[in-house]
């Protein structure tokens, strides 16, 4: 879930107006997702809008939206997945627009809605959509420099976070805020169970990295919030901001429920 930001919806609204040339006249905050998103309609056309704030994060998915956006092209033109998102370009050409510091991406609408419950029992589909990502690889990496994410290390990067979270709660004071309390008392008993499998992790990566290896290009994250039905039974695959070069297995854990 995202929190609306503090922007001027008529301001936005001009933002499309001026600097995509689009016709529009309303707009909706689209409160699921990671990133603040708007459905921007007018008479003859409908809209979706991302804005990317002026934080840290927001710096981040800005760079990863940058390099998705060559990458659903090269899916689009190469005929290896003719449906995931359109990005718009402005009348510049230029990939964004900016309203008070926020990035402003804006893409064709998409009329479908997410697998939600329907995620598993998609699950053969997803597949031949995965197989044929993957079988693509030399098309789209002809198209396209780079991916949103860095080829795969096999590194944990949120472990020194982690392991440091853990030892705060592990001593948290009496007059911690309540949520810290209530943390404790819920992990706590799993700490040791949590760095066994760190290690474990570790000891996977430092066996996997000297291996010879194929990647192939993924999407990392095809589950049911990012994977669309629309009203003729096609599936769109959304949200490729982690993809990466990695082992095809980096998509196939998805599958799990329905592999052997």
């Amino acid at each position: 879930m995202s929190t609306e930001p503090s922007l001027d919806h008529a301001a936005l609204l001009d933002v499309v107006r001026t600097a995509f040339g689009l016709d529009v006249t309303t707009l909706t905050f689209l409160p699921d997702g990671t990133a603040p998103a708007f459905r921007a309609d007018g008479p003859f056309v409908r809209v979706f809008v991302k804005v990317m704030p002026p934080t840290t994060y927001g710096d981040q998915v800005t760079e990863r939206a940058l390099f998705e956006l060559p990458l659903v092209r090269a899916l689009r033109s190469s005929g290896t997945l003719p449906r995931v998102p359109e990005p718009l370009i402005t009348l510049g050409g230029e990939p964004l627009a900016v309203l008070d510091g926020h990035r402003v991406f804006a893409y064709r609408w998409i009329d479908a809605v997410n697998t939600g419950k329907d995620w598993n029992a998609a699950a053969p589909e997803r597949a031949v959509l995965l197989r044929r990502l993957h079988a693509g690889t030399a098309a789209i990496m002809s198209s396209t420099s780079a991916l949103p994410m860095p080829p795969e290390d096999f590194a944990l990067p949120f472990e020194p976070q982690l392991t440091e979270s853990l030892h705060t709660l592990s001593c948290v004071p009496p007059d911690a805020r309540p949520g810290l309390h209530a943390l404790h008392e819920l992990l706590l008993p799993h700490v040791d169970a949590i760095l066994a499998l760190l290690t474990r992790a570790q000891a996977y990566a430092a066996r996997t990295r000297p291996r010879p290896r194929s990647f192939v290009v993924c999407h990392t994250d095809a589950h049911g919030g990012n994977v669309m039905r629309d009203a003729a039974g096609h599936l769109w695959i959304i949200d490729w901001e982690t993809a990466r070069l990695a082992p095809p297995e980096h998509d196939l854990w998805i599958l799990h429920a329905r592999l052997p």
